[in-house]
C-alpha cells in the first residue's frame, strides 16, 4: 500500500501522542479469565448469570439488564405514545392561545387604522370646504 504524501512526518509528530497511542486500554469484551475456560451455560435465571457475570469481570458486582419482554415494550410504547398524545395536546391549546392573541391584535391595530383614517379624511374635508369657502368670499 503507497503512504500518503508526508505520512512520515505526520507519523514522528502524532506517533507519541495519547489521542493516537493511548497509555492504558481496557479490554470491553466481558469473557473468561483464559481462553480455556469455557463460557457458562446460558440457561438459568437472571440471577444466577448475574452472578456468573461478575465473576468474569474480575469479581465486580455487575447486574445484567433483564431482557425485554414483549409486555414490557408494548407497555414502553404505549407510555411513548401516551407522553406524544399530551405534548401534542399541549401545543394544540398553546398554539391556540397564542392564534387568540394574534386576532385580537388585529383587530386593534385595524381598529387604530380606522381611527386614523376617519381623522385625516375629517382634516382634509375642513381643508377644501375652508379653501372654497375662502375662494367664493373673495369673489
Amino acid at each position: 500500500m503507497v503512504k500518503p504524501e508526508f505520512h512520515d512526518e505526520i507519523a514522528d509528530i502524532m506517533g507519541s501522542s495519547h489521542t493516537v497511542q493511548p497509555p492504558h486500554t481496557m479490554e470491553t469484551m466481558a469473557g473468561p479469565s483464559s481462553a480455556s475456560e469455557p463460557l457458562p451455560a446460558a440457561s438459568g435465571t437472571a440471577n444466577d448469570q448475574a452472578q456468573t457475570s461478575s465473576e468474569h469481570n474480575g469479581g465486580t458486582k455487575r447486574k445484567l439488564k433483564p431482557t425485554p419482554t414483549k409486555e414490557r415494550l408494548e407497555a414502553k410504547i404505549d407510555k411513548l405514545i401516551e407522553e406524544q398524545v399530551a405534548e401534542r395536546e399541549t401545543n394544540k391549546s398553546q398554539f391556540q392561545a397564542m392564534m387568540a392573541m394574534f386576532e385580537q391584535q388585529h383587530k386593534e391595530r385595524m381598529l387604530m387604522m380606522s381611527g386614523l383614517m376617519k381623522a385625516i379624511g375629517s382634516k382634509g374635508k375642513k381643508r377644501k370646504t375652508s379653501a372654497h369657502s375662502n375662494s367664493d368670499d373673495s369673489s
